[in-house]
């Protein structure tokens, strides 16, 4: 009974520093907006998405697995569709946002599954290890080369690819999986949304197909 009230205790605790946090993170992104955008809608927009993300992450989990369990892919998809209503709405930058959002999921999807169960103690850790290469990848994106048009997004980008990746590599270990041809359903989820961004990022790259693949160059001579 003990050990019980304590579990309630450490994690009333650690859902206060979530919360915490997440002030913290929407001061940042408030002060660092508020001059583009007006700060009333930026504070109910976080409000909104974060709200969402959690709804439909807790909601996915219970339908699918049968208790309330959060499955980030799901939020994550509301999320970017609640970004893109949103945004086109007010006429925002929906890549400006994802950039400044894509961070901070990182950073709460670490918090998030550790006050949810210590057995998420390994993607909490890559995920934290994500959000702290981001700062990195802010600062430096513009001078990759292959990168040539060095527009808004790709920080967005890096994180949902980011999360994809380990979402692949860490799923397979967590016990009662519910597996459709191999995968987990939040494999699956998380390999259709890498191979969106990747396709998304190449585009945005302002590269082309014909100029990066010989084979195509070479075909393109001999015509």
């Amino acid at each position: 009974m003990w050990e019980a009230f304590e579990n309630q205790w450490i994690r009333a605790i650690w859902l206060v520093v979530v919360f915490v946090l997440w002030v913290m993170v929407v001061f940042r992104i408030w002060r660092r907006l508020k001059l583009e955008y007006n700060e009333e809608d930026i504070l109910g927009f976080m409000l909104r998405i974060s709200l969402i993300i959690l709804a439909v992450g807790f909601g996915f989990g219970r339908a699918v697995f049968g208790k309330w369990e959060w499955v980030s892919g799901a939020g994550i998809a509301a999320g970017i569709f609640q970004l893109w209503r949103w945004t086109r709405s007010k006429d925002w930058d929906f890549w400006e946002w994802a950039d400044e959002l894509g961070p901070m999921f990182l950073a709460g999807g670490a918090l998030l599954s550790v006050l949810i169960s210590a057995n998420n103690l390994i993607w909490a850790f890559v995920l934290g290890i994500g959000w702290l290469f981001t700062f990195w990848v802010r600062d430096n994106y513009r001078k990759f080369s292959w990168y040539k048009s060095g527009k808004l997004g790709f920080v967005g980008l890096f994180c949902l690819m980011w999360w994809t990746t380990a979402q692949i590599a860490v799923a397979i270990w967590k016990p009662g999986e519910i597996y459709w041809a191999g995968l987990t359903v939040r494999q699956w989820i998380a390999v259709w949304f890498y191979s969106a961004s990747a396709v998304t990022l190449y585009l945005r790259a302002g590269r082309k197909i014909s100029e990066d693949i010989p084979l195509w160059r070479k075909q393109k001579r001999t015509i």
